[in-house]
């Protein structure tokens, strides 16, 4: 059900342009954002999922994977972007200072304390439909899923090397104990919704 996991615009564009269901091997970013406390209540996780996902929509990245305490997005798939590596950076950076505004908020008002990390993983994997002929979904199989999963396991907003490779000036990074740090995005956006 592609219509829970795009934007309307996305999924117009997919019918509109075909797509391929059967698994495609495509260069592809992936942004995981994990609630690191996962006794956070229900609504809490949904106002935080609620905050990422518009980004990812802003960035014409669609959803792969929802699970308490955990959501991925994939971009490049199932609709083709032309720099999904800069698209889900930018969407990360953004997502995250959002997040940020969303933990200050709800420690406030509620004594919540929402923190989080963000992965991002780039490459090329398998994106597809996956699982028994009955119950399959589209999804992406592969290393940059894996690097955004277990990046996100760390507080703050980590990235592969093979993302931070192809990112462009204005990207700006420093390395700690965990990784590569996301600290800084070009002025200039570099991506529009599709």
């Amino acid at each position: 059900n592609f219509g829970s996991s795009l934007s309307p615009a996305q999924a117009e564009g997919l019918f509109e342009g075909g797509f391929k269901l059967d698994g495609e091997e495509r260069e592809l970013a992936v942004v995981a954002f994990r609630l690191l406390n996962p006794q956070a209540p229900a609504e809490q996780f949904n106002r935080f999922c609620s905050v990422a996902q518009d980004f990812v929509d802003k960035h014409g990245g669609a959803l792969d994977e929802l699970s308490f305490g955990l959501m991925v997005a994939v971009f490049n798939a199932p609709l083709k972007l032309e720099a999904p590596g800069p698209a889900a950076a930018t969407c990360a950076f953004e997502a995250a200072a959002a997040l940020g505004v969303l933990r200050s908020q709800q420690r406030m008002r509620h004594g919540i304390d929402l923190d989080f990390g963000v992965g991002l993983g780039f490459g090329r994997a398998i994106a597809g439909l996956a699982g028994a002929p009955h119950r399959q979904r589209y999804t992406v199989l592969g290393l940059p899923a894996l690097e955004a999963r277990d990046l996100s396991r760390h507080a703050g907003l980590h990235v592969s090397p093979a993302l931070l490779s192809i990112l462009g000036p204005g990207f700006v990074s420093r390395q700690d104990d965990k990784g590569w740090v996301l600290e800084g995005i070009p002025a200039i956006p570099v991506s529009e919704n599709p």
